[in-house]
């Protein structure tokens, strides 16, 4: 079990915490009151259809209720501590959709996980992730019918797992591939605020949320892969940045080694971008501090060079080097391909 702290920020009034925590108590008060009227309405109430739309009426204000308390969790996630732990995906998921089937049912819709063999675990805070998952429930609530369901979905790849939520509702343009831009655009009914809380509550579990296109839908997923491009050249480096943002990598940037390693310390990649023709012949020394720590010597690392041939394969191996490619003849997406294969 890993525990994590968050920074305190110097000046709490500056980064919104007090305006999130007003803005979340304003809202819970006069929610708090509908569904406690609507509660007590109901249980005079003995007309059945009467009773179906105060029972949508209750759903609905814990739904904004749900909204209200993620609003302040944003908040108090930068000024304390949280747990990362193994966490059953497949069980968290049934969990969700459990608590959330009267909500759909309410607008006779459906919301189901998808059978598997194996339950995967993953490395995340169990609250954190459920709430990730709430949210993707919340914003697919109208994008479903009663034939046809939204599916919480679990893939395991090489060395990490997607959990997705896939749904029925308008597909959203190929500008918005990441999940936290595409807010209210295209998708009218969707949480376009809760898609923004979870991509928060994602990145304090060092995840990143995004979104998959179909031919009939949109599958909404939490994805637990980060790629860290150590690359001195501006062009080459803003090229690479787009394609792997593109394929839903999350990418950090940096154009020397001393950079790289404080990057690593904190962000643990899963997968290193590497120019070996750094300044002043630091790669190496790099490649080196990697494989000198328990920690970082198990993360991959694809050298990216002008100069590919001139360095030996098996030499470059024993450093953890599992692909060298040559800027000069490589495809552009011939990273994604490498990453892909490796499992990242």
């Amino acid at each position: 079990m890993t525990r994590r702290g968050q920074p305190l920020a110097e000046n709490p009034s500056h980064d919104g915490f007090f305006g999130i925590m007003t803005a979340a108590h304003e809202l819970k008060a006069p929610t708090a009151l509908m569904r406690q009227l609507a509660l007590e309405l109901r249980a005079q109430c003995v007309d059945a259809h009467e009773r179906r739309l105060l029972d949508q009426m209750i759903l609905t204000s814990e739904r904004s209720l749900r909204l209200t308390s993620n609003l302040t969790k944003t908040a108090r996630l930068e000024h304390g501590l949280f747990e990362l732990e193994p966490v059953n995906a497949q069980q968290i998921c049934e969990e969700v959709a459990h608590e959330l089937t009267p909500l759909y049912a309410a607008n006779d819709r459906q919301i189901v996980v998808k059978t598997r063999r194996t339950s995967p675990l993953v490395v995340a805070n169990r609250e954190l992730l459920r709430r990730v998952l709430m949210s993707f429930g919340d914003n697919a609530l109208h994008y479903g019918a009663s034939d046809a369901p939204v599916i919480f979905n679990i893939d395991r790849l090489a060395d990490r797992v997607n959990i997705g939520l896939r749904d029925k509702g308008p597909i959203l343009p190929h500008r918005a591939q990441r999940a936290k831009q595409t807010v209210l655009t295209g998708r009218p009914e969707s949480s376009g605020l809760g898609l923004l809380i979870a991509d928060k509550f994602a990145a304090m579990m060092e995840s990143t949320i995004g979104n998959r296109r179909h031919r009939d839908g949109m599958t909404f997923f939490i994805n637990l892969s980060r790629v860290l491009l150590v690359e001195d050249d501006p062009w080459y480096a803003a090229q690479q940045m787009r394609i792997l943002s593109t394929a839903q990598y999350e990418v950090t940037h940096v154009s020397d080694a001393q950079s790289a390693m404080d990057a690593i310390d904190t962000q643990r990649p899963d997968a290193l971008l590497l120019d070996i023709l750094l300044a002043y012949n630091t790669a190496f020394a790099l490649l080196h501090e990697l494989r000198s720590h328990t920690e970082t010597r198990r993360i991959p690392v694809v050298i990216c060079s002008t100069q590919a041939d001139m360095f030996e394969r098996d030499a470059l191996a024993t450093y953890g080097v599992v692909e060298i490619l040559d800027k000069t003849t490589m495809d552009p997406t011939d990273s994604v391909k490498v990453l892909r294969r490796i499992g990242v």
